[in-house]
């Protein structure tokens, strides 16, 4: 009788939580936009952005992105990509956002190949 009663609470606790799970769904808000070029005004592939943290995604290869997160304010990414300054950027709901990357500039010094 004592087993029988257990099994019908963890029964009902494991139904209990699957219907809060389906009756009450965390929102999700997305985000969206394209990354571009500062200089040539191009769009720039495979940009990787994190935030929060230790979350990411990448854009794809025309620079465009589109992410969803439970949170529904203003996220703060990071934008990074081979070439380009890391920059940060405020993203915003329900309209598309335009990211403007800097080329960045390297002074090499010069090379003298000798035979």
């Amino acid at each position: 009788m004592l087993k029988l009663n257990e099994d019908f609470r963890l029964i009902a606790f494991l139904v209990l939580v699957n219907t809060s799970f389906t009756l009450f769904p965390q929102t999700q808000t997305q985000y969206k936009g394209k990354i571009v070029d500062a200089v040539t005004k191009e769009f720039i592939p495979f940009v990787h952005f994190t935030f929060e943290g230790n979350k990411g995604f990448i854009s794809n290869r025309e620079g465009t992105f589109i992410f969803s997160t439970p949170s529904d304010s203003i996220v703060q990414v990071k934008a990074s990509a081979i070439g380009y300054e890391s920059v940060y950027f405020d993203l915003y709901t329900g309209q598309s956002n335009t990211l403007y990357l800097q080329p960045k500039v390297a002074n090499l010094k010069e090379v003298v190949l000798t035979y």
